[in-house]
């Protein structure tokens, strides 16, 4: 029987400055992926157009072939069309989304025998990481217990706004995990265990004012401003533009402001700061997104 598959889903955002690897936000960027059976073609619209492959080693594909495979179904002919809107190796989830929109899809082509909560675990330990899956499945914002396979719903103001300066310089998350110290001190951990506490409670609560504390970090984003120097700048345009905090999302290179007003003003900031420091790049106004991803049946 002749159907289309087309699944949206979200762009992600991990850590929030002080929850290092156990905390992501999904945000209201996304990819729309649609998948027919017949002939065998994968088309790349927009982000990733000329830098994704669009063979077998597709990730999309990949991930619809190995649910598949483990299901004991053979892949059909298969004609994807990916319209990408998510920026490519600049810390907003492209890997996450495409491993996720894959999952569902071949779940679907064989007959949903898994549990969205079965894809969280496999995409989790495909991803490397679980945080920004949690969020690309689930949306919203999600804490993250790896090695249990546990994610938990964070609520989110209705008025939080996302602000992000995007750099035109990428950088892979292997990079950027290759700076990180294999110890740290007792003093950072600590640190980051009461500023990510205070997070939560501040998401929860709808208390902004606590966001530019608990988003501060030890753990991570000093040492990636040897491969990000603009970084520490940009963040402080924003806080002083008026974002209520302000941090590299992901692994980066995009640095990602939470506000609620003076959106404009925080982006021409970080905009004019990147000028300044030499930087190439786009500011984007978004929101959180409540919803993960979708799928449908047409």
């Amino acid at each position: 029987m002749s159907k289309k598959i087309v699944v949206k889903t979200p762009a992600t955002s991990a850590n929030l400055g002080s929850g290092f690897d156990c905390l992501a936000i999904a945000l209201d960027i996304f990819n729309t992926v649609s998948v027919e059976i017949g002939n065998k073609s994968i088309r790349v619209v927009g982000e990733g157009e000329n830098e994704l492959p669009v063979d077998e080693n597709n990730l999309i594909y990949k991930m619809i072939k190995l649910i598949m495979d483990q299901q004991g179904y053979n892949v059909p002919e298969l004609n994807i069309t990916c319209d990408n809107n998510i920026p490519i190796s600049r810390g907003l989830g492209s890997s996450a989304a495409a491993i996720v929109t894959g999952l569902l899809i071949g779940n679907e082509l064989s007959g949903n025998q898994l549990s969205t909560k079965d894809l969280f675990v496999l995409g989790s330990e495909i991803e490397g990481h679980s945080d920004n899956v949690a969020a690309a499945l689930f949306g919203g914002c999600q804490i993250v217990v790896q090695d249990k396979n546990i994610n938990s719903n964070v609520s989110i103001p209705k008025n939080l706004n996302v602000v992000l300066y995007i750099p035109k310089e990428s950088v892979s998350t292997d990079q950027a995990r290759s700076v990180l110290p294999s110890s740290i001190a007792y003093s950072d951990a600590t640190h980051n265990l009461g500023r990510v506490a205070l997070l939560i409670n501040s998401l929860n609560s709808g208390n902004l004012n606590y966001l530019k504390i608990s988003t501060e970090d030890k753990l991570h984003q000093q040492y990636r401003q040897s491969i990000l120097p603009f970084m520490r700048v940009i963040i402080n345009s924003a806080i002083s533009a008026g974002a209520y905090g302000a941090f590299l999302s992901g692994s980066g290179s995009t640095i990602l402001a939470l506000s609620a007003g003076k959106e404009m003003t925080i982006a021409y900031e970080m905009m004019d700061a990147a000028s300044k420091a030499g930087v190439e790049g786009e500011t984007l106004i978004t929101k959180p997104s409540f919803h993960g991803a979708e799928i449908n049946i047409l």
